[in-house]
């Protein structure tokens, strides 16, 4: 890996996690500012709904940066996720986009 991508790359890891609380699901979600690859992988989505899901399932991740959702999770959101959680989810997590490097924000 060239040095420049390892500057990007340790940049992004430096940026602040926010935490989104899912009680309904019994979890908290830790997110940071959405990447050009995770933008492309939500938009790819046919429509609206299933691009909220993916959201969620791409950006939301454990304390330790993995991954909370895979595919299985994602096609439960989809199929059996009510609407005003997944929206106040995605509302959350986009607020989050907006937090400065070295400040922490909860809702």
């Amino acid at each position: 890996m060239s040095a420049f991508a390892e500057k990007i790359k340790s940049h992004y890891a430096g940026l602040p996690m926010g935490t989104v609380e899912v009680p309904e699901w019994g979890l908290t979600l830790h997110v940071r500012r959405a990447t050009i690859g995770q933008s492309a992988i939500i938009l790819k989505e046919s429509d609206q709904f299933r691009q909220a899901c993916r959201l969620i399932q791409i950006r939301g991740k454990k304390e330790d940066g993995f991954p909370v959702f895979d595919e299985q999770d994602f096609e439960a959101m989809v199929s059996h996720g009510e609407v005003s959680v997944i929206n106040r989810l995605v509302d959350e997590i986009m607020a989050l986009g907006d937090l400065e490097e070295g400040e922490a924000k909860k809702p």
